[in-house]
């Protein structure tokens, strides 16, 4: 086994922003994160019926597809546990009041 990531964000971040004018407000929130890793867990072995997203089916290996990015669709389950579903967990969520 090899460590891939972390799940703990290297900076956590955050802003208000309050405006107002002749009785009009504007209030803006940001909050986000960066530089952690997360595992896919939609996809589970043991759930074959279970929503997936469409990228999977989209960009897979098949004879007419030779130069997807993605193996083949009953690939081994360990594909499903390595770092081939391990994204950016890098985030910024705006709020407007």
């Amino acid at each position: 086994m090899t460590y891939i990531g972390s799940g703990i964000p290297d900076m956590t971040y955050g802003a208000t922003i309050n405006l107002e004018y002749k009785g009009f407000d504007f209030t803006l929130f940001a909050a986000g994160s960066k530089g952690n890793d997360v595992l896919m867990g939609l996809f589970r072995t043991d759930r074959p019926t279970v929503n997936r997203f469409a990228t999977y089916y989209t960009d897979r290996w098949t004879p007419e597809n030779t130069s997807a990015t993605l193996p083949k669709a009953d690939v081994d389950p360990r594909y499903w546990t390595s770092d081939a579903v391990v994204y950016s967990g890098s985030f910024l969520k705006i709020k407007q009041i």
